[in-house]
C-alpha cells in the first residue's frame, strides 16, 4: 500500500564540485553556435558515489551529454540520500546543463530561472488558485521493480487534495530502478514535479 507522509526523505546534495564552472572548461562545448541542453539521470549509490548516468533528454549535442556524464561520474560527490527512518539509501538525481557560446554552461533551475518546469501535468477540474498552475513536489522510493512504495511531500501545492492526487498519479507510473555499483536493481529515492493546471494538458 502505498504511504504519504511529510517529506522526512532527502535527496542528496553535491559536495565540492563546482559542476558548470568544471563543465565550461572544456573549450569543445563552444564549437556549436546554437544553444544546446542535457537532461542526465544520475544515479547516486547509498554513499554518495555516482553509479550510473542515463541521458534522459538531449538536443543532439553529444559532446555536452558525454562530458557532462564524464564530469558527474568521476568527479562529483554527494551526502547520501535519506529515506523517510534517516536511513541512506540510492536515488536518482536529475541534472540538467545548458550551453551556447555567449554565456556558457550553468545548470538549470538556480536562482536565474523563472519559469518552472514540471515532470508531469495533470488536468483538473478546478484549482483553489485559479489562473496558475499548482505544483506538488514529491520524493518517491520505488522498490526493486521500479514500482513506488512511499510518496513524501516535500513541499505542498498548497491544497493537500491536490498533494494526495500527485502520489496517487504515482502509483501508475513505472519508473527506472535504481542500481547499485554492480548495475544490480536496488530500492531507490527521486524527485518528482507534479503540475496541475484547470486548462487542457497537451499530450
Amino acid at each position: 500500500m502505498l504511504m504519504l507522509a511529510l517529506a522526512l526523505a532527502a535527496m542528496p546534495q553535491l559536495i565540492g564540485a563546482k559542476l558548470p564552472g568544471d563543465l565550461g572548461a572544456f573549450s569543445v562545448l563552444y564549437s556549436e553556435t546554437r544553444p544546446a541542453r542535457t537532461r542526465l539521470n544520475l544515479t547516486v549509490d547509498a554513499s554518495g558515489q555516482p553509479v550510473r548516468c542515463d541521458v534522459v533528454m538531449s538536443d543532439g549535442m553529444g559532446r555536452l551529454d558525454r562530458t557532462a556524464c564524464d564530469l558527474l561520474m568521476h568527479r562529483a560527490h554527494f551526502s547520501p540520500a535519506r529515506d523517510s527512518a534517516g536511513a541512506p539509501v540510492t536515488a536518482v538525481v536529475r541534472q540538467d546543463f545548458t550551453v551556447n557560446r555567449e554565456l556558457g554552461v550553468r545548470r538549470v533551475g538556480g536562482p536565474a530561472e523563472t519559469a518552472r518546469e514540471v515532470d508531469f501535468a495533470l488536468s483538473v477540474d478546478h484549482l483553489p488558485q485559479p489562473g496558475a498552475m499548482m505544483v506538488a513536489d514529491v520524493l518517491v522510493m520505488t522498490d526493486g521493480s521500479g514500482h513506488v512504495t512511499t510518496c513524501d511531500v516535500a513541499r505542498s501545492s498548497g491544497s493537500a487534495a491536490l498533494d494526495r492526487l500527485a502520489c496517487r498519479q504515482m502509483t501508475t507510473t513505472a519508473f527506472a530502478a535504481g542500481v547499485d555499483r554492480q548495475q544490480h536493481p536496488v530500492p531507490a529515492l527521486r524527485a518528482v514535479s507534479v503540475g496541475f493546471t484547470a486548462d487542457p494538458v497537451a499530450r
